[in-house]
């Protein structure tokens, strides 16, 4: 059953995702047939297609990007330079002086710190939503000008679009790998609960290796911000794209609409490593400070 406007008003992701899903269908749908038959579909399909990407970009300025605050240097880096020599101590002491000892852990981690902290860094990488995220600003100017002077072709996203099934299974992969290492019941709690050292690092390599890898990702919470001026670009884009037309080619819309449902799973997933990372980073600095400083 198709859903009205006023039904979408409050969805949220999943269901915005589902939506764009069905768009899909349609539009793989109309592929087959005729071009004559298929035009005739297609002025309602863009303007679905439009208004759920709409919705999508506005849902992230909402419920994610509004708690992003621009960051010089993140709570991790600003304990590290403050406590350097502290630092430096606690990880020259042997393990057995510390592995018994309980400390702060994050909620929702089913794993040691190390492999937490190499995931993140593996993901961030395989996403690399800054890059994409720009590269599908310009393609939009590019299909702005494109739509108001109905100049484009039915291949006109297929360069873009054409990679889009490899980084699909991609975020497949970084879903499942996540829901592994992170309990998604608890991701947004703060740390609240303690284990003991040991649990939480094999080893004093393991613990500088987990802050240095932390500090190697930082760029990463600053790196954020930017995206909220990218997001809001995106929404005027294809809010200028649906006044300016609606009858573009089905094959175009459905590579639209691939790109867009695409970048949706992307930034739903950037912004759970932000949330892990900010977790892991306190975590950390109240373990120093709290547990393993007492020792010196």
């Amino acid at each position: 059953m198709k859903l009205t406007t006023t039904d979408t008003q409050h969805l949220q992701l999943p269901e915005l995702l589902g939506e764009l899903q069905r768009i899909e269908n349609q539009l793989y749908a109309l592929c087959k047939v005729g071009n004559e038959s298929a035009l005739g579909a297609t002025p309602a399909i863009f303007l679905d297609l439009t208004d759920f990407g709409i919705r999508v970009f506005n849902l992230f300025k909402t419920n994610v990007f509004k708690f992003w605050k621009p960051i010089k240097r993140s709570e991790l880096r600003l304990f590290t330079e403050n406590k350097r020599a502290s630092i430096s101590a606690v990880e020259a002491k042997p393990y057995d002086t510390y592995k018994d000892k309980a400390i702060l852990f994050p909620s929702g981690l089913n794993a040691t710190y190390l492999e937490g902290v190499t995931e993140l860094q593996k993901d961030y990488l395989l996403i690399g939503i800054k890059s994409r995220l720009e590269s599908f600003e310009k393609d939009l100017k590019r299909f702005r000008v494109a739509v108001a002077n109905n100049t484009y072709s039915d291949t006109f996203f297929k360069p873009m679009a054409a990679g889009n099934a490899k980084f699909e299974v991609t975020l497949t992969e970084i879903n499942n790998a996540l829901d592994k290492l992170f309990s998604k019941k608890d991701q947004y709690r703060i740390a609240d609960r303690t284990v003991l050292f040991s649990t939480a690092f094999k080893s004093m390599r393991e613990l500088t290796m987990s802050r240095n890898g932390l500090l190697e990702i930082e760029p990463y919470l600053s790196e954020s911000y930017s995206l909220v001026n990218t997001n809001d670009n995106l929404v005027k884009l294809l809010t200028d794209i649906r006044e300016l037309g609606d009858k573009a080619d089905p094959h175009v819309l459905r590579d639209l609409a691939v790109m867009v449902r695409t970048l949706a799973v992307a930034i739903d997933l950037h912004s759970r490593l932000i949330t892990h990372q900010l977790q892991m980073e306190h975590s950390l600095v109240v373990t120093y400070s709290d547990v393993l400083f007492r020792g010196l």
